[in-house]
């Protein structure tokens, strides 16, 4: 593989992995966050499944949207959103907002998964 081709590969290949990273390290973490706030099982498979709405609607629009404004904008857009999100969480003092913020995530991933799985296709 050649040199030019080989970066932008190896950077998708750890993008997929360190979102991969995050998205089941939020799958861990329900227990002590449904703990904490005092949820029920399905208040914390719903914050679960926001995430998977917000993937699923971005994996459907996610190449329109690429053609749209690049891949490596995408990529860097998707990786700070995601990023920002989490980091909304830790600092968030509502819970109500965890879900808002999850969905954003899992639109996020979606979009990240689109620009990896174009780039290593």
């Amino acid at each position: 593989m050649k040199d030019a081709k080989l970066k932008p590969y190896l950077l998708c290949l750890f993008t997929y992995f360190c979102v991969g990273s995050t998205v089941l390290t939020a799958n861990t973490i329900m227990k002590p966050i449904k703990l904490e706030n005092g949820w029920s099982d399905s208040q914390g498979a719903m914050l679960i499944t926001c995430l998977s709405i917000g993937f699923l609607l971005m994996s459907l629009a996610g190449s329109l949207i690429m053609k749209k404004i690049g891949r490596r904008r995408m990529l860097f857009l998707g990786g700070g959103i995601i990023a920002g999100c989490f980091t909304l969480m830790v600092l968030c003092s509502q819970p109500a907002m965890f879900f808002p913020i999850m969905f954003v995530a899992g639109f996020s991933w979606g979009g990240l998964n689109t620009v990896v799985s174009t780039v290593v296709t």
